[in-house]
């Protein structure tokens, strides 16, 4: 008897843009069993080779692989039980009724599991004006933290430019950027799409109140955003 066995990737979910997450499994005849790594997809390269680069285990992306493979062998043993219950008709129904419960549970994992919102969609195509990929810019701060130190010189050489001159003469924009982006008058998209990635990437390397206070800032730059262009966001399948 030929076993099958090797590795493959399941649960791809956060699909924006060409970009998602997946995870690679250990499978037998093609059912995922353990997760050895998950990744953040950003398109392909010129020669049509996939771009990836290894993040922590994605728990979505964990349960995802499970549930969209593990599901349907779920449905087929309830059928299969149900088939051979003939002579009770009390556990036939018990295990369709189970067996359509896993059906619900399978549409749940491709319909709604690691779906992106309107809103999010929207954020990601903010951080792509930026970093070039549809993705969570806090993932590309971890897994590049040279991403994050070049976007933060930048928007603070942008925000020393756009400083007013009401501004104290000891503000430093490095540590200040957040405030001049929240300044109403100060109407740069571009400016505010850069300060919206760096809130994220900043909250994605920090802790306790520093998280959250990045939080805040993104939530904040979020909504001026929308304020400029209501409300541009990608369809659903962006």
């Amino acid at each position: 008897m030929v076993i099958v066995f090797g590795r493959k990737i399941y649960g791809t979910v956060e699909e924006s843009g060409g970009s998602s997450v997946q995870t690679q499994f250990v499978h037998v005849y093609y059912l995922p069993l353990i997760p050895i790594g998950s990744y953040l997809m950003l398109g392909k390269n010129d020669r049509g080779a996939a771009i990836g680069r290894k993040i922590p285990l994605h728990l979505p992306s964990v349960l995802a692989g499970y549930l969209r493979a593990w599901g349907y062998v779920g449905i087929l043993a309830c059928v299969a039980f149900a088939l051979t219950s003939s002579d009770s008709r009390v556990q036939a129904l018990f295990w369709l009724l189970l067996g359509l419960y896993a059906v619900g549970v399978v549409v749940w994992s491709y319909r709604r599991l690691g779906k992106l919102s309107r809103e999010r969609r929207g954020q990601y195509a903010a951080y792509a004006s930026v970093s070039g990929y549809a993705c969570d810019a806090g993932i590309l701060a971890r897994t590049d933290p040279a991403f994050a130190e070049n976007l933060r010189a930048d928007v603070t050489t942008r925000a020393r430019g756009l400083m007013s001159a009401g501004y104290r003469t000891a503000f430093d924009p490095a540590t200040g950027w957040a405030d001049v982006a929240k300044d109403p008058t100060v109407m740069d998209r571009s400016f505010l799409e850069a300060c919206l990635t760096l809130a994220r990437a900043e909250m994605a390397r920090s802790h306790g109140s520093e998280r959250r206070r990045f939080r805040k800032v993104h939530d904040d730059l979020w909504q001026r955003i929308r304020a400029l262009q209501p409300p541009a966001l990608p369809g659903p399948n962006a």
